[in-house]
């Protein structure tokens, strides 16, 4: 059999294709096509949270990171070489933690609905130590049953904001930029 260019019709839209891997048909879609079809055919789309859930994990684990860090150079019995006990007494100290500890606890201003408004609606919490912590159960739940309102919590459905980027609505993620730089 001679080899034929794939032809296929999106939304009403005539593609063609010399391979049978599309990834321009849909914005985000690899189709794979795999037998002749004349009829009709409907996809099942969904969302890839593993990039997503691995970014919340980072994300919790930078904040710990540098609240350990924090805690070291403030604690005046802190055997770290170079830098324990460095900053002890220092107020400058103790308003960065406590503008990141707001970072990870206030409502989120793109918050889109009174059921995803904080970080511990989608499982990030504080434990009693003040580390934060995942819920994977309730992330998981978040992900998978109300995707598009996650990313709106997170990121106020912006992409690739600069730290110089004047966004009002780019969620936990933007507030958190503007506060840091």
């Amino acid at each position: 059999q001679s080899a034929v260019d794939a032809a296929l019709t999106v939304d009403g839209v005539s593609i063609t294709s010399s391979s049978n891997t599309l990834t321009d048909a849909i914005p985000g879609v690899t189709l794979t096509l795999k037998s002749v079809s004349t009829s009709s055919v409907s996809l099942d789309i969904n969302n890839d949270t593993t990039t997503a859930k691995a970014k919340v994990n980072a994300l919790v684990a930078a904040y710990n990171d540098v609240n350990a860090l924090m805690t070291e150079v403030t604690n005046p019995a802190s055997t770290m070489e170079t830098y324990g006990g460095t900053l002890v007494g220092n107020s400058t100290v103790r308003t960065l933690r406590d503008q990141i500890r707001s970072l990870v606890t206030a409502q989120s201003t793109t918050a889109p609905s009174s059921d995803l408004a904080y970080l511990h609606d989608i499982g990030v919490e504080v434990d009693k130590t003040g580390k934060l912590t995942v819920n994977s159960v309730k992330l998981d739940l978040a992900m998978d049953t109300d995707f598009s309102n996650t990313v709106k919590l997170l990121s106020g459905n912006q992409e690739q904001l600069s730290e110089y980027d004047t966004t009002t609505d780019a969620g936990i993620a933007g507030e958190a930029s503007r506060t840091l730089s």
